[in-house]
């Protein structure tokens, strides 16, 4: 091999060498969403696939883990993304991650944050119109293996729960107790989409030149499956003394509500029932 070969193959591993260097260089390089600075805009439909090896943690992570009640065990290879509200439920999801991936939301302005939520693999984020959250997506080491990896992201609008019904029905006879006044009346309801039902009323009754008026009420838990269930009550007269109910045709008005995740629904209804003497 002569002089000029052997240093031409010199330069040439060198400038190799080079090349690798700068190769790892980037390749070890943050990602650009790495600091809250940097945090990428998103929305709905939003996905990527970003590795995080290289990410770093800071004073901004610690912080708002630290007032958050999730208590990360930490907050390796964060970065950072930004979201405004539509008022609809966003959907994160990072469970697809090849690291133990947890999520951390706020809202607020840049230098003025506050907590709002956290997941461990996702969350779902109700969102106000028009507000801007920051989310902090990082290793939280719950698998204590590795520093970062793969993130797999994904944001979709969660559809709307579907509404809370109420039906009620009172049933044409009804009881009375001829010594106390106090009337017994049923009848029928279904909810949906709920957790509670509740109805109240009042009964009303000419006795002679009076008029005898009375109130019931109804709640139950866990029974809004969309079937047909049974209620009763008690009338108690608002004048147990001098105005009692007594058998014959009362007048009663039922107001009806499920509630729960779905918000309220209503029902009302207006029934004539006979009330039946008993001992």
């Amino acid at each position: 091999m002569t002089r000029i070969m052997f240093k031409l193959l010199l330069a040439l591993a060198f400038a190799l060498s080079l090349v690798g260097a700068a190769e790892r260089a980037v390749l070890a390089a943050p990602p650009a969403n790495d600091l809250r600075s940097g945090a990428t805009l998103v929305t709905v439909g939003f996905s990527e696939s970003l590795d995080t090896t290289a990410a770093t943690t800071d004073a901004d992570d610690a912080y708002l883990n630290a007032i958050a009640s999730c208590n990360f065990p930490a907050t390796d290879a964060s970065v950072w993304y930004q979201f405004v509200g539509t008022g609809e439920t966003f959907r994160f999801e990072v469970f697809r991650s090849d690291y133990s991936a947890s999520i951390l939301i706020a809202e607020g302005d840049f230098n003025n944050l506050h907590y709002f939520g956290c997941g461990i693999g996702g969350i779902d984020f109700p969102t106000t119109s028009g507000q801007t959250y920051y989310m902090l997506v990082f290793d939280d080491q719950r698998d204590g293996v590795g520093v970062g990896g793969m993130l797999n992201i994904s944001i979709s609008a969660v559809p709307p729960l579907p509404p809370a019904t109420a039906t009620v029905g009172v049933n044409r006879f009804g009881t009375v107790n001829a010594r106390t006044g106090l009337a017994t009346i049923s009848g029928t309801y279904t909810c949906s989409n709920a957790d509670s039902f509740s109805l109240s009323g009042e009964a009303r009754q000419e006795v002679g030149r009076f008029v005898a008026l009375g109130y019931f009420d109804f709640h139950i838990e866990s029974t809004c499956d969309g079937g047909v269930h049974t209620w009763s009550a008690d009338v108690y007269p608002y004048d147990p003394l001098n105005r009692k109910f007594v058998g014959g045709k009362a007048m009663t008005l039922a107001v009806a509500s499920a509630s729960g995740t779905s918000g309220y629904g209503y029902a009302y209804t207006e029934q004539v029932v006979i009330l039946r003497g008993k001992k």
